[in-house]
Order: structure tokens, then sequence, then C-alpha cells
């Protein structure tokens, strides 16, 4: 049994919104007038809304209409003014009817005015038989429904002269709500019509906020706006959602998609509000507490959106809903709290949260009769939700004026600081200035003497050219001394040359230089050893011992290739600690690998075996030694490293040349790739030419 109240208002309305926004399980209200049967007279001609409604759950899911119709005076009598089963297993049936006492036939629309219901069934009787069923709700395809609108919507048909009884079956995951509205045709296509226009106008606005502040970030390349774009759009689907038109236009084939997005929406909305906020109001800075419970409210809101993707639709709202209620509270608590702490930021803020709680308030208390029902009571959380986005974007670029006018008061402040400190220091500066130049010019003065004695140590170069007429040694430091540094001896029948790369350089590398200059001299003309790979073996322990590297854990070392030539017998040994030898011989470039050790330093390898290659010379031959200076030198088109590749095949393109062309070559080369590109360390390349009898064995250890 059921009553129709005529020119009641539509409850259900907020009661809905309420139930996203604050507590998931509110119910829908109506006035319930006991035991009294429609009546349909020629003085109906508007929407009423269905009251006095009995209910049955069937826990069993098993029964059909017609066990309902038997079972008819079995029927609760809803109590209170709820309409409302919360979340529960068992399918809800709701039965009324209505009395046609006009002799004209009359046809009316029943609309349920609620979006989250799976199936819905409707069956018309008369005398206890089925006459017509029609079936709705987002479990079906949207062109399934018998009437396409966003809400659910069922023609009751023609009803002549007597009394139809009308069964309601509904089955869904969603809290059983069902708030029930009659409509003649002409008052139902009035209200579709204005509330297709307002929401045209509502959902316009909200988008053209999005495209508003999707600018400004792309402008500003602030992510606050981006932040609060995300925000926006999920209260968009939201609301578009919550009142059906997503499923309605854009994915009316996906029934179970369109019932899953409302959870999702709200936890999507939470996540990205929460943090706007905390990013907003600096609530990490301002107020710590706060700020952790914007985290732990955006965790919450994750597990309901893990929830909804993984189509668990009961948690997923439950979560979803008791975030966005906490989420709420917490950020008007903190926008006050900055508010009143003096951050001016914060003002536009808290305005537009309060302007979303006021529209939510006063749509409850036009539900519940303590205010009139109007444009505003009625629209009350659509309105609050346009001033929300409104003063929120108000609140974006006032933060950016306010801290545009804080940084340019700081940058004055900075730069009156910086002038008064100029001042100070200007004087300063210059005493300084005068006393660095001293030390600068006595710091030279020590290098350019450092470089006298390197120079005198240096003196190889006149024993090379009474040795070999055709050679050339080109030699450019990075800095004024260098790292690099080569070492030639004439003992008996033998010509010694070596080619050494010293850790670091400058002037710790002309020390190195020195200790391995002095070494080479120890070994070679004091204790007469010229076997090359026994000579590197020497070094090593001389090296490790002077620098005590055991104890001071000091990785210093040398790489080096170090050739000994017997003029007598024209063979070449060859020994090398990580650097090769270029051997050119007849138009045929070999490449002489040296061991895998440096001379010194501290590593894995203690005893360390350096191994002698032996080769007769012949015919027009050319070698090679050199550091990697010049392959690793920057530089060329595009700013690479010479390489080694590059290195070898430039010499083999120039060894024909006389030694002194060779070098000029050598020098151009470099220039040309360095162009202006600063030289990164020291170069030396040593090249001799040799031109005896003309025989060639292979050398035992080639590439």
């Amino acid at each position: 049994m059921l009553k129709i109240k005529l020119q009641k208002l539509k409850k259900y309305r907020v009661l809905s919104y309420v139930y996203i926004f604050f507590l998931s399980n509110i119910s829908l209200n109506t006035d319930v007038l006991a035991n009294e049967t429609v009546v349909l007279s020629t003085a109906i001609k508007r929407q009423s809304i269905v009251n006095n409604t009995t209910i049955f759950q069937d826990s069993t899911k098993q029964l059909g209409i017609n066990d309902l119709i038997e079972l008819k005076d079995h029927f609760d009598q809803v109590k209170g003014n709820e309409i409302s089963l919360g979340y529960t297993n068992s399918i809800l049936w709701a039965k009324f009817e209505i009395k046609n006492q006009i002799r004209a036939y009359q046809n009316w629309l029943l609309r349920i005015p609620y979006n989250s219901l799976n199936f819905i069934t409707l069956y018309k009787v008369k005398d206890d038989e089925v006459v017509d069923s029609l079936v709705s709700g987002n479990g079906i395809p949207f062109r399934q429904r018998d009437f396409k609108h966003n809400n659910p919507v069922f023609p009751l048909g023609e009803m002549g002269n007597g009394t139809y009884t009308f069964y309601i079956k509904v089955d869904s995951e969603s809290t059983k709500q069902l708030p029930l509205l009659i409509y003649d045709y002409e008052t139902f296509y009035e209200e579709k019509n204005v509330a297709d226009l307002l929401y045209g106008m509502f959902f316009g606005i909200m988008i053209v906020m999005i495209i508003y502040n999707l600018f400004i970030f792309l402008s500003l390349r602030d992510y606050n706006y981006l932040i609060y774009v995300g925000a926006i759009s999920a209260s968009v689907i939201f609301f578009a959602s919550f009142n059906g038109y997503t499923f309605q236009y854009l994915w009316p084939n996906l029934p179970r998609f369109s019932f899953m997005i409302l959870p999702i929406s709200v936890a999507v909305w939470v996540i990205f509000s929460a943090y706007f906020a905390r990013s907003f109001l600096e609530t990490k800075r301002h107020t710590p507490i706060l700020n952790k419970l914007l985290i732990g409210v955006t965790i919450i809101a994750g597990i309901g959106l893990t929830f909804g993707v993984f189509d668990q639709y009961a948690f997923s709202i439950r979560f979803a809903a008791g975030a966005a209620a906490i989420n709420s509270i917490l950020i008007i608590t903190a926008g006050m709290k900055i508010w009143v702490m003096g951050y001016k930021t914060a003002r536009y803020f808290t305005a537009a949260w309060l302007m979303l709680l006021l529209g939510a308030v006063l749509l409850v208390f036009q539900t519940f009769g303590w205010l009139p029902a109007n444009f505003i009571t009625m629209h009350a959380v659509e309105l609050g939700a346009v001033l929300e986005v409104t003063l929120l974007s108000l609140a974006l670029s006032d933060k950016f004026s306010i801290m545009k006018k804080e940084k340019e008061i700081a940058q004055e402040h900075a730069i009156n600081l910086q002038r008064n400190a100029n001042q100070q220091l200007e004087l300063k500066v210059k005493e300084r200035t005068f006393e660095l130049n001293m030390q600068k010019e006595k710091i030279e003065s020590s290098v350019r003497y450092a470089k006298r004695i390197q120079d005198v140590m240096l003196n190889g170069r006149d024993t090379i050219k009474s040795s070999f007429i055709d050679s050339f040694i080109f030699f450019k430091p990075r800095d004024i001394v260098s790292g690099d540094f080569y070492w030639v001896s004439q003992q008996e029948n033998k010509t010694l040359v070596a080619s050494v790369d010293c850790t670091g350089h400058g002037v710790p590398g002309a020390f190195m230089s020195l200790l391995g200059y002095n070494l080479l001299n120890e070994i070679v003309i004091n204790q007469k050893i010229m076997d090359p790979s026994i000579i590197l073996k020497k070094m090593d322990k001389g090296i490790r011992k002077m620098l005590n590297q055991e104890v001071s854990k000091n990785k210093d070392g040398m790489d080096l290739s170090l050739i000994a030539i017997d003029h007598e017998k024209e063979i070449i040994e060859f020994a090398g600690a990580k650097n090769p030898m270029i051997f050119i011989q007849n138009g045929d470039l070999s490449i002489i690998k040296g061991d895998k050790y440096a001379v010194g330093g501290v590593g894995k390898v203690k005893n360390k075996h350096f191994s002698t290659t032996v080769m007769e010379y012949s015919g027009d031959t050319m070698i090679y030694l050199y550091s990697d200076g010049f392959q690793d030198q920057f530089g060329g088109p595009k700013g690479r490293k010479y390489m080694t590749r590059r290195f070898r095949e430039f010499l083999f393109k120039i060894h024909t040349l006389a030694c002194e062309e060779q070098e000029e070559h050598i020098d151009n080369e470099l220039n040309d790739w360095m162009e202006e590109e600063k030289q990164i360390d020291d170069i030396l390349i040593i090249g001799l030419k040799l031109s005896e009898k003309d025989r060639f064995v292979k050398p035992s250890k080639f590439d």
C-alpha cells in the first residue's frame, strides 16, 4: 500500500550525495502516509513522490513474481520514513498500488532516481495476473532499457478504471535504496529538459575550469595546477556517473564498468584532493600531524581504488566513501588552522571547501524540511562544487601572486644585502688579490723551476738523434710540468728507449716522473740490466717500496712501453706495462701488446710477471711508443674521443714520411681535432725509423 503525496520535492538526491561524500550507509528518506492507496484524479498532472511502500526480502533469491503475488500479505510496511535495506545479499521486493477513479485511460511514468542498482524489474499486476514487465538498471547495456533515460524509468502503461498493483524487484550489490517518483509525460519531459540544461551548464563550467587550469600549468609548470585538474576531473566523472550520464553517453555497452566507476572516481578524487591540499597548504611544514592524517586518508582511498579496479564494489565503496568523509573534514581543518596561523594563501582554499560543505548542508536541511525548496537548496551540492572549483582556481592564482610578491621582496632584500656585502668585500678583495697574486707568482715561479729541472732530466732527444738519424719525440704536457716522460740510454751496443705515463699530471705527475726516471737510471746504468722485462719487474718493486704501498695503500704507478735495440744483432726487445708498441715494417702494421699490469700500485696481483718480446728488423721499419693522451683527447665535430683505432690508422698513413714531417703532421692533426676543446692529459709520442739489412722474422708476440 502507498500514498502519492503531491508536490513533494525529491529528498533522495542529497542523501545519495552525502552517501558518497560522508557516510556510505545513509538511507534515502520520503514521507510515508499509512495504508493509503494512490488515487488518480483529474487534478493529478505533475510530479509526485511514492510513499508508504511495502517491502519483502527474499534471502533465498529463488522466488519469482508469482510466488510474491501469493505472499502479498507478507509484505512489511516500511518503518519510519526510510526506503533502504543498506548492504544486504537479499533481493528486495517493493509493492505499491494505484487506483484510477477516472474513466479515461491514464499514462504515467515511474522514475527511480538512483543509479547504483544493478537489476530492476517492474511487474504490473491486475487481479493477481501479470499484465506487463519491464527491466532496467546498471547491470544491463543501456540499449536494453525499455525507456532511454539516464535514470531507470518505467512506463506504467495505460491504466483504465480500477486498481493496479506494481511489484519492483531489486537485485544489486549496492545499498538497496528505492526512491520512487511518478510523473505524467508532460511534467516528466519538462523536468528532463530543465535538468539536462542545468547539468549541461554545470559540466560545461567544470570542463572550462579543467581546460583553464591545464593552460596555466603549461604556462607556469606549477604541478599544483595539474594535481588540481586531476581532482576536478574525478569530481566531474563522479557527478556524471552518479546522475547516469556517463552510462548513457560514454560507455552504454559496459554496464559493469559503469557500476564500478562510481567508487573508483570517489577514490581518485580523494587521492588527488588530499595530495593537492598537502602541496598547496604545505602541511608537512605547517601542520605535520594533519599532513600524516591526509597521507593515511590517501592510503585508505588507494585501498578502495584497488578494490574498485578488481571489481569488488561493496569493499570499494566503503573505503572510498569513508576516505571522502574524513578527507573533507581534515582538509577544512588544515585550511582553517593554516589560515589562522597567518598564511594568506589558505583563505580562498578554505572558503572553497566551506562552499562545498555548505552546499551539502543546505541540501540536507531542505531534504528534512528545515529550509524551503527552491532552485538553490535543490541543487546546493552542484552549486557548491562550482563555487569550490572557482575559488580553488582563485586560491592557486592568489598563492602564485603572493609568492611572486614575497619573492620580489626577498630579492630586493637580497640585493640590498648583496650591495652592502659587495662594498665591504671590495676592499677585502683588493687586499686578498694582491696577496694571491704574490702567492701565485711564487707558485708559478716554483713550477717553472720544476719545469727547468724536468727539462734537464729529459735530455734524451740528443741521445736518440745520435742513435737514430730519423726520429722524433712529440711531447706536449697538459700543464707546465708533465706526468708523461721519455727516457733514452745508450749502453754498449744497445739503445734503450722508454715512453712512460705516470699517474696524474701537473706537479703530482712530475714527482712521479722524477721517481721513474731515477729508477730507470739506477736499474739500467748502475745495475747494468738490459732485459726490458726484468727492468719492469725491478721498477715495480722499487716504486712499491719507495712509496711504502703495502702499508699506505697508495695506488700510484706507471704505464710504459720499453724497447732495447741491439744494433749489432739487429733485434728489438720489447716489454710493456699496459702500453703497447706499434711496429710497421715493409708496409705491415703490427701491434705488440704489453702485459696487463702497471708498474707500482696496490692491486690483487702481488707477483707480477712481465714478458719480453724479441723481433728482428730489416728494410724500412718504423717504431712508435706512446702514452694514451692523444687517443683520449676530446674533439672533432661531435666532441668525442680520438680513439685508438683512428690513432693507429693516422700513424700508418704518415709512417713513410720523414720523422720531422711526421711530427709536424701529428701537431696539425691534434690542433685540428681539438679546435676549442681543452687538452685533458699529457701527450707523448716517440717515433723511430730503422733502415738496415732487409730480413725480417715475425715477432713471437703479435695480435
